[in-house]
């Protein structure tokens, strides 16, 4: 991305921000969200590639927490903080959150043979969510803040909730992300070391829109505190990260079942 235009999201998302701030002075985070408590724990195991790109697939177990203390919560985004919460027919939040990245190691996949590893970077964000009632969308802008790729990324994601029953609930979403050049380099780009280390040509991604993304997921609610999922998401290679010289298919399917109880 062209740093015009990086400066471009940033005034608009400031911008946005200080509108939605004066548009909803009258429905600032009432104190019920900010009294708002609760942890859900659990664990899940998934079948995904070991990495986007890779024909082979591994499976991971994880522990799953999803926690929330007024305005501050841990959970998929991270460990992060509600900066702005409104009410009303158009529910916006505003927040910002720090996580960890994905990471590899060259001995994951012979196709990653020479091309060393890929430590598990440190990313803030910035996110914006708007809840329409029919269906929710948000927008991410991150950054590595360590040393692992030094990049920029944005994520653009819309999801649908459906009540099947008082048990049921089916949810269907989508995902897309644009990454910049340092980004694209670290995951799918060769540099000369590592050209000479692989045998693969140099290889150089420009910034570009990286993956998309389309989920569907069943949540079961056995009782008021236990509750059981499974998910489905099949992601696709855009740009020139499709293109890497180590790159086997340019999709991958991820399958992943829980169980989780609330506290």
């Amino acid at each position: 991305m062209p740093k015009n235009l990086k400066l471009r999201i940033i005034a608009l998302v400031g911008s946005l921000t200080a509108s939605m701030i004066m548009a909803s002075s009258a429905h600032a985070q009432s104190d019920d969200d900010d009294n708002e408590r609760y942890l859900i724990a659990g664990v899940t195991a998934e079948n995904e590639p070991v990495f986007l790109g890779s024909k082979k697939n591994e499976v991971d177990p994880q522990i799953y927490i999803n926690a929330r203390w007024g305005r501050f919560f841990a959970g998929q985004r991270g460990v992060g903080l509600d900066l702005l919460k409104t009410d009303g027919d158009l529910e916006f939040t505003l927040g910002t959150a720090i996580s960890l990245g994905e990471g590899r190691e060259d001995s994951d996949d012979i196709k990653l043979k020479g091309l060393g590893n890929i430590d598990r970077a440190i990313e803030a964000t910035l996110f914006g969510e708007l809840d329409f009632g029919f269906a929710e969308a948000g927008l991410t802008i991150g950054r590595d803040v360590g040393k692992a790729h030094k990049g920029t990324f944005v994520d653009f994601d819309i999801s649908k909730d459906f009540e099947m029953s008082d048990r049921l609930e089916l949810e269907i979403g989508a995902t897309a992300r644009w990454a910049d050049k340092k980004f694209n380099q670290t995951f799918y780009g060769v540099n000369q070391l590592q050209a000479t280390r692989s045998g693969y040509q140099t290889y150089t991604p420009k910034a570009g829109m990286q993956t998309a993304a389309f989920s569907v997921g069943l949540t079961y609610k056995v009782n008021d505190r236990w509750f059981v999922s499974t998910e489905a998401e099949y992601r696709n290679l855009l740009g020139d990260s499709k293109k890497s010289p180590f790159v086997a298919t340019k999709n991958g399917t991820t399958f992943g079942i829980g169980i989780a109880r609330r506290f």
